[in-house]
């Protein structure tokens, strides 16, 4: 921080940035005699005595510009002069009862003008409100009176008595502040010897309204002054001090709400007159948080005040001697000697909170800045005063320090290692642990302390105090997780000591358990999880095991230390819902042989919900050993479904399960069930697409006797005759002509021979057996009666089926009918051909000469044409050659016949070599080309499907179209 214009500073020595406090000259254009400051805003009001011309002037000095707004001859003296907080407005009262008023703001040559109905007041003290831009304010004025006046650009609106003090004496200060409910107001002021105070509102009429003045104290002196101290300009005051010449008077103050009095803890500081050394000549006094400051006429001096501003000399009293403010000087600067360097008055900016100290020559800013000297600091006074013995209320102390030391790590590691210190000296071993964790004092030293006194439990606090600072800074400083590991299992052993010592006391037992927990979720991290399970293991506690590995999501030994103990119901519920992802995937298959013993219906739902999810990671041919394992005797009374077929019928049906593994376990499931019902059922549901082995499933079968089974499995082989034989074995002739019926329909020679064989049974096992025989040649639509008489007994009558042999031989006849009328049709069919061919041979047409190829649209007779007579279409021959080459596809049959004959006639080289041969191959090729005319046959069709550039010309043509991005 930096004076406004560089001002020099004019004190015995440099600064350096370490000071708290600085005192810079403020760079001002003053050649008379400074009488009085008065400061608003960055504004700043002066009295300036002209000793050429025997005047005296009001100047505004503004930062930028220095302006005279009044000038006066000695005649007419002024009195004193008044800013308001903003700095827009000042007032001037004259020894002569005149008043003037000025309005700064933002007037490029102001002028004071003179306020008619202050007319006879001398002003001696302004109370502004400070939260009233109106500019309302309370005038105090010689005779011990109160005036209400409010100002505005043009001067005093209005201005009445409000109060009379009664002390017939000058008004030194009036203060207005509001109480935070802001309904009501406080009104502060002070005599030459008395401090007032008045409450009410909402308006300063109702503040005084009906009241006497209440005198609340009084200090001897011929002058006093008021000072308040607040944080921001918005805020109420936290303090006030009042100075006399025989001392200061200071306490805290409290606007929360509307009472009687704000001024709370009032202790009179008297200065000790009579003893050596005592300094008659205090100019002023402003107060800060935790300081004094006191101007002298030779110099100016910080004074610390300890908390609570209870300020206690050194033998008990009330009555400082030079050498009690001495010791708790924090700063001091002597002005240079001569008269007109002497300190005259201070004067605070309300805006700002700056202080201005002012000699008849120069002004001075002094700036307060966060920090404190390096040599003679505040908070070590405060620490060491927290540390003595002989203090009263020693624990109040250490606050104050701490909040000066402004987050300086090694101050306040100093601070709490004294305060540490004052709580282990008083025997309040817990909150020492506290404080003792937050320094960066030696771990090792600490623990040493409280292991001789035999401690255990604040040992145990502080380490877990160490264990929590630690972990805030253990993001920055990676260096620390050694030490925090080694801490966090010594914090587990002492722990589960501490489990072991208090078996017989399960309160106290089970509040050690809970804390015991908590540490362990909060620093787990920070934790050798292999060194905490041994150290758990070690002292056989298995509840503590059990919550750590829950704790760790170690699955594998939390289902592990439930299946050992029987937990079986726990370890399937951590099973199913702790172990979903795929990390987990083994766990399912080690333990599930075991679980599908004791629950199977909640083992299955729980494989079936992992299959059911987007991230599905059970395999199920791996769960097959515990499927294995299974038995219906397994299940819970109320449930009677087998579990295994459950599964992986919901495997095949539901998520489409294709492993023939899978489907051969549900086959097998199937065949050991009572009923082959389920096992007909999926085998008729598969038949066109199984997966399961089909040999394997017919040894199945075969084994548990499921002949209905082996029919299915011998019909998807296509052994049918062993299916129709199996069938029959069992007497089910509907499920012989089933086979039969899925034979394909045109291999009509197998299904006559299956027919064949179920005549065969029904002839020689069903009573009646012939005339059923004779039925079933009906149904089966391949049999003829001729067909199934060699299989009748030796001895049938034929009257038993006459009349089928007659509607047999009826048959015969109307086929043989109908076979003569096809051939019949067929050869005049045949005729008709014949004749049109032979009328075809003298078929013509023309061509006119002027007639275009239909290809390239040059006159046909140019050169060797095609006619399509049907459609008079016309093309040169190597027009129509051209075409079908470009229309039709490599692997057309047209264009390989076209191919064959060009080869053919590219052997044959040269017409001339043999031209009958090449006449014939010509003529060949003109045959090929004349069959089908391109314009109206096949050939037009398949040029539209053909794209607009072919791959030839795409191959050509394409990269040169290609766009670059």
């Amino acid at each position: 921080m930096v004076d406004w214009h560089g001002g020099e500073t004019v004190f015995d020595h440099a600064f350096d940035d370490t000071e708290m406090f600085q005192l810079d000259q403020v760079d001002i254009p003053i050649e008379g005699t400074i009488r009085q400051l008065a400061v608003g805003n960055e504004v700043l009001a002066m009295i300036v005595d002209e000793p050429r011309q025997k005047n005296w002037e009001v100047a505004v000095y503004d930062l930028v510009n220095f302006k005279t707004i009044l000038s006066r001859g000695k005649d007419d003296d002024v009195h004193k002069i008044f800013t308001d907080p903003t700095g827009t407005q000042v007032l001037i009262s004259l020894e002569n009862g005149e008043n003037y008023h000025c309005y700064v703001g933002k007037m490029l040559d102001p002028k004071a003008a003179k306020c008619a109905n202050l007319q006879g007041i001398v002003i001696e003290s302004v109370g502004w409100d400070k939260l009233d831009v109106a500019g309302l304010c309370l005038l105090g004025d010689m005779n011990g009176f109160l005036h209400e006046a409010k100002f505005d650009k043009n001067g005093c609106k209005h201005r009445r008595q409000v109060c009379n003090l009664e002390t017939k004496a000058p008004v030194t200060c009036v203060e207005i502040e509001r109480f935070d409910t802001g309904n009501s107001l406080w009104v502060g002021s002070t005599s030459s010897s008395r401090l007032f105070q008045f409450v009410g509102g909402p308006t300063l009429e109702g503040v005084f309204a009906n009241q006497r003045p209440p005198f609340l104290r009084e200090m001897p002196g011929t002058h006093s002054d008021l000072t308040l101290y607040r944080k921001r300009l918005d805020q109420p005051p936290v303090c006030f001090a009042w100075c006399t010449q025989a001392g200061i008077m200071h306490g805290t103050m409290d606007f929360t709400k509307p009472q009687d009095s704000v001024l709370y803890s009032e202790t009179p500081l008297l200065f000790d007159t009579t003893s050596s050394g005592h300094d008659p000549s205090l100019k002023g006094v402003a107060l800060f948080e935790h300081y004094f400051i006191l101007l002298y006429a030779d110099r100016i001096q910080a004074v610390a005040q300890p908390p609570g501003l209870s300020w206690v000399a050194a033998d008990g009293s009330h009555r400082l001697k030079p050498s009690d403010i001495k010791s708790r000087t924090v700063w001091q600067k002597t002005f240079p000697a001569g008269i007109h360097n002497e300190g005259r008055s201070i004067v605070r900016n309300l805006s700002t909170g700056r202080l201005h100290i002012v000699s008849k020559k120069c002004i001075y800013e002094l700036l307060v800045f966060d920090n404190t000297h390096s040599n003679h600091t505040t908070w070590r006074m405060f620490m060491e005063r927290g540390i003595d013995p002989n203090e009263k209320d020693r624990e109040s102390y250490f606050p104050v320090a701490l909040s000066l030391c402004k987050g300086d790590a090694k101050k306040t590691a100093r601070v709490n290692q004294a305060k540490g210190d004052y709580y282990f000296d008083i025997g309040e071993y817990g909150l020492a642990a506290r404080v003792y964790a937050a320094t960066t004092t030696s771990l090792e030293a600490t623990v040493i302390k409280y292991i001789k006194h035999g401690i255990p439990d604040a040992l145990l606090s502080f380490v877990l105090q160490r264990l929590h600072f630690m972990q805030k800074r253990i993001a920055s400083f990676r260096q620390e997780a050694t030490q925090m590991c080694c801490l966090c299992t010594w914090v587990v052993q002492l722990h589960l000591a501490q489990l072991n010592q208090l078996t017989d006391n399960p309160v106290r037992y089970e509040e050690v358990q809970t804390d015991f927990h908590y540490f362990i979720e909060t620093y787990i991290e920070y934790t050798d999880k292999a060194t905490v399970f041994e150290l758990i293991a070690s002292l056989a506690k298995p509840e503590e095991l059990l919550y750590f590995v829950e704790l760790l999501k170690d699955y594998k030994r939390v289902i592990a230390q439930y299946v050992t103990h029987n937990k079986l119901d726990k370890a399937l519920e951590c099973l199913i819902q702790n172990c979903t992802s795929e990390e987990y995937e083994e766990l399912w298959y080690q333990f599930s042989p075991r679980l599908v013993q004791h629950a199977p219906h909640v083992l299955v739902s729980g494989w079936m919900a992992t299959g059911k999810s987007k991230t599905s990671f059970l395999k199920p041919p791996r769960l097959i050993p515990a499927l294995m394992k299974y038995h219906i005797k397994y299940n819970p009374p109320d449930v009677r479904q087998n579990q295994a077929i459950r599964y992986l019928k919901w495997l095949v049906d539901e998520r489409d399960n294709r492993d023939p593994a899978i489907h051969n376990m549900l086959l097998s499931s199937y065949a050991k069930q009572p009923s082959d019902k389920d096992l007909l059922d999926f085998l008729i549901q598969h038949r066109d697409d199984h997966c399961y082995d089909l040999k394997y499933a017919l040894r199945l079968c075969l084994t548990e006797k499921k002949h209905r089974g082996c029919v299915h499995i011998y019909t998807a082989l296509t052994l049918y005759e062993d299916a129709v034989r199996f069938a029959l074995k069992t007497d089910d002739l509907e499920l012989a002509k089933h086979v039969v019926e899925s034979v394909d329909s045109k291999d009509v020679a197998l299904r006559k021979k299956l027919w064949i064989v179920i005549v065969q049974h029904v002839v020689a096992n069903t009573p009646g057996g012939v005339k059923k025989a004779i039925a079933l040649t009906a149904e089966s639509r391949v049999l003829e009666l001729e067909d199934i008489l060699p299989h009748f007994p030796e001895f049938t009558q034929v009257q038993d089926f006459k009349s089928d042999v007659c509607g047999s031989l009826i048959k015969y006849q109307q086929k043989t009918d109908k076979l003569m009328r096809d051939m019949e049709r067929v050869s005049k069919t045949a005729a008709d051909v014949n004749a049109d061919i032979e009328q075809l041979k003298y078929g013509w047409s023309y061509v006119t000469e002027s007639q275009r190829c239909n290809a390239c649209m040059y006159p046909c007779l140019a050169a060797d044409f095609v006619l399509f007579p049907a459609c008079r279409h016309a093309y040169h021959e190597k027009c129509l050659l051209s075409r079908f080459k470009k229309a039709l596809p490599d692997n057309d049959p047209k264009r390989r016949r076209i191919a064959g004959v060009e080869d053919k006639i590219a052997v044959l080289g040269p017409a001339a070599v043999d031209e009958r041969r090449h006449m014939a191959w010509g003529e060949l090729l003109r045959e090929v080309l004349a069959e089908d005319c391109p314009d109206c046959g096949d050939l037009q069709i398949k040029e539209a499907c053909l794209p607009f550039i072919s791959e030839r010309d795409n191959l050509r043509e394409g990269p040169s179209w290609k766009v670059e991005t």
